[in-house]
C-alpha cells in the first residue's frame, strides 16, 4: 500500500537515472521504545546530524522479510520477529539523481541480546549510535516540521510512515 510520495525540494533538480528499492523498519523492544539511528557527520548531502529508521536496500535475490532481518543484524545487532508491513514511500533524492521506493515496516525484538553490527564503510562513517524513542516521542523528533536539508528529505519519509504506524497499533492493538 502506497503511504507517501515526496518530491526533493531541498535540492534542484538535475534528473532521475535509477530506483532503489529499500525496507525500513520500526523496531520496539520489551519496554515499548522504538530504535532510530542517530546519523552524523558529512557527505554528498551535506552536513549530517538526525535520526533515522533503520534500513537499507534489498540485495540482489532477498526478499523483503530476508533483506529487513538483514539489515537489523548489520545495523543494531537484533533478530527480529512479529515483522508487519505498515506500507510504501516513495521519495525523489535530486543530489544522487535517485527515486527511492521504501517499504516500511513494523518488527519486535526476538531478545534483548545484541550481536556485533556489520556496517558498510559509509555507514562506519556516519552511524553514530542507537536512540531509543516511545511512539509518541519518535513522532515528535522524526516531525519534518523547521528541518533543512537531508534532515528534511528523510524526516518526511519516516515521519509519514511513523504515522502510519501510529494508526495501525492503534487499530489492531499491537
Amino acid at each position: 500500500m502506497l503511504i507517501g510520495v515526496f518530491k526533493d525540494t531541498v535540492f534542484p533538480f538535475t534528473g532521475i537515472n535509477h530506483l532503489r528499492n529499500t525496507v525500513r523498519v520500526f523496531l520496539e523492544n520489551d519496554q515499548g521504545k522504538f530504535a532510530l539511528l542517530r546519523i552524523i557527520g558529512e557527505d554528498i548531502f551535506g552536513v549530517r546530524n538526525h535520526l533515522e529508521t533503520p534500513g537499507g536496500g534489498i540485495d540482489n535475490n532477498e526478499n523483503f522479510h530476508e533483506a529487513l532481518r538483514r539489515e537489523v543484524k548489520e545495523e543494531l545487532g537484533y533478530e527480529i520477529k512479529d515483522i508487519v508491513e505498515i506500507g510504501t514511500i516513495i521519495d525523489m533524492y535530486n543530489v544522487i539523481h535517485r527515486i527511492t521506493q521504501s517499504t516500511f515496516f513494523y518488527a519486535s525484538l526476538v531478545s534483548n541480546e545484541k550481536e556485533e553490527t556489520h556496517f558498510t564503510e559509509l555507514e562506519k562513517t556516519l552511524l553514530k549510535g542507537v536512540e531509543w524513542y516511545s511512539l509518541d516521542e519518535m513522532i515528535e523528533v522524526l516531525n519534518p516540521n523547521n528541518k533543512s536539508g537531508v534532515e528534511l528529505l528523510v524526516n518526511q519519509r519516516d515521519y509519514c510512515a511513523c504515522l502510519k504506524l501510529k494508526e495501525i497499533k492503534e487499530e489492531n492493538h499491537l
